[in-house]
């Protein structure tokens, strides 16, 4: 029997974004395909949204500026984990046990008009010094990895995410969605993701300036305020959003716009896929390799372009309806299973090498 450990505190709130619901939705698929071993989750409080299988204990470890290097391992030990999984960079100090870190992006190695990071750059680079296998969501984030630690001897290792698996018994009357947020009848595109310079949101609200006739919603953390000054009047921001709400909003939509600067991943998409919703994204990033040939792509930061994909793919039904059958099958090449599987097999090989 393994005894295997998890770092869980990004899953402290009920607000789950990409790297809250690739801890959330990787690790539970995990413990559940290996009932005859013993998982231990390491938190500041025991998150009340998870469902736990017996196999599976919390350990509530005490908060702390640097509790990951001073009170974490002495939980780990105390435990007597033989491995280590984070969903982050982030590592627990020296506890003697090979442990495994996930990347989730480069920003930096990337023009995404945002200030560069050196706290995720440094734990980056301290991951990669103290992790046996680094893991990845894309090929293309496992080449910037590459391209930013081109020394480093260290595995990295893909593991993918999948689309969020929604309840559809939770689902809302769209009416009810958009008395919630204010939000009038009417056809509109979709936007989901943290409001962010990144995420271009500049590009949408030039663009929806000159389609009046069709509102934008766009769901999201809003992380940075002032892009959102001055915007439209057929643009909403309506802040987080649950589960039942964003159901009923992904098949609703007349299409789903990812025209980000970069992505390390992009689970929206799939989720947008997965509920029957065209999708129109940029060519950055991971992007073209989550969206395959399933997504309208395009191929200027300019707002013209984008207000005529919208146009089209709103008028015409064939192409829509062909997108859709498409984008189903592309969301179904990602599981959440298979990547739990392929999560175990490497804690497996680090373990029988020991």
């Amino acid at each position: 029997m393994f005894i295997i450990g998890y770092d869980i505190s990004v899953l402290q709130g009920t607000r789950l974004t990409g790297v809250e619901k690739l801890a959330k939705y990787l690790f539970a698929h995990l413990w559940k395909l290996t009932p005859e071993h013993q998982h231990v989750l390491f938190c500041h409080t025991a998150p009340s949204h998870l469902s736990l299988p017996e196999n599976v204990k919390i350990c509530e470890v005490p908060k702390g500026k640097l509790w990951r290097y001073t009170n974490l391992p002495i939980y780990i030990r105390r435990n007597k984990c033989q491995i280590f999984i984070s969903p982050v960079a982030a590592l627990p100090g020296f506890c003697g046990i090979p442990k495994l870190a996930y990347i989730h992006e480069c920003p930096w190695l990337h023009d995404c008009a945002e200030k560069i990071s050196w706290k995720h750059r440094t734990a980056l680079w301290l991951a990669a010094l103290r992790c046996e296998i680094l893991l990845t969501n894309s090929q293309c984030t496992k080449e910037d990895i590459k391209r930013e630690l081109p020394f480093s001897p260290k595995q990295i290792k893909i593991i993918p995410p999948a689309a969020d698996p929604f309840d559809k018994t939770m689902k809302k009357p769209l009416h009810e969605v958009f008395g919630h947020y204010g939000i009038p009848q009417g056809n509109y595109c979709l936007f989901v993701s943290t409001i962010r310079p990144k995420k271009n949101i500049q590009l949408l609200l030039e663009t929806f300036q000159n389609l009046p006739e069709i509102n934008l919603i766009c769901v999201g953390k809003i992380q940075d305020a002032s892009i959102i000054n001055n915007k439209p009047k057929n643009v909403f921001f309506t802040g987080y959003a649950p589960q039942e709400d964003l159901l009923s909003l992904y098949e609703g939509a007349q299409c789903f716009l990812y025209v980000s600067r970069n992505e390390g991943f992009g689970i929206p998409i799939l989720e947008a896929f997965a509920h029957g919703c065209p999708v129109v994204a940029s060519r950055c990033g991971s992007i073209p390799e989550v969206a395959g040939d399933a997504a309208c792509y395009i191929e200027s930061w300019k707002s013209d372009e984008l207000r005529s994909i919208i146009i089209n793919l709103i008028n015409d039904s064939n192409q829509r309806q062909i997108m859709i059958q498409k984008g189903k099958i592309q969301a179904n090449k990602y599981n959440w299973e298979t990547s739990a599987q392929h999560l175990f097999q490497l804690v497996e090989n680090v373990l029988n090498r020991k």
